[in-house]
């Protein structure tokens, strides 16, 4: 089995069906932004903040290392990820940006693509395109527990 790619907006639950799906697969479990993390030694709010280029520069090399050397994994992609091709099945989980602003109301401070509420929709408004066109299956997630996503995300593979 090839990778499966959970990509989406901040908050649509990227991490969260990655779990259970890695659960109900036996498949490992890559969260590339708990390893870029981890790789740094901050939160992402702090790299981020610090400078966003220099953390898509570590995304991008994070991504060659995963398209080399892994297989059969589950793997949540932060939302700006966008070198994807041959990481494995793509699957856009996909929700409205309102859906995703309240599902995250309590915690909007972690999140910093958030600290500009006009300019978080201006970027989910131009990810659109890529995550479609990058997907290999769609998931609508608004109003679906994890447990129903991941099942969906097995019925369809």
């Amino acid at each position: 089995m090839s990778n499966i790619v959970l990509i989406g907006f901040c908050g649509v639950g990227k991490s969260s069906v990655a779990k259970e799906l890695s659960k109900d697969l036996n498949l490992s479990l890559i969260d590339t932004d708990v390893l870029i993390s981890c790789i740094e030694n901050k939160s992402i709010k702090e790299i981020f903040e610090e400078d966003e280029l220099s953390f898509r520069n570590i995304e991008e090399r994070l991504s060659t290392f995963l398209q080399k050397n892994i297989k059969n994994s589950i793997i949540s992609v932060g939302g700006g990820f966008t070198k994807l091709k041959g990481l494995g099945k793509i699957i856009y989980l996909r929700a409205s940006f309102n859906y995703i602003f309240l599902r995250l109301k309590d915690e909007i401070a972690s999140r910093p693509i958030f600290n500009d509420l006009n300019r978080a929709k201006e970027i989910y408004l131009n990810r659109l395109e890529l995550y479609e066109k990058n997907a290999d299956l769609i998931i609508d997630v608004e109003n679906k527990s994890i447990k129903d996503i991941a099942l969906n995300i097995k019925e369809s593979l």
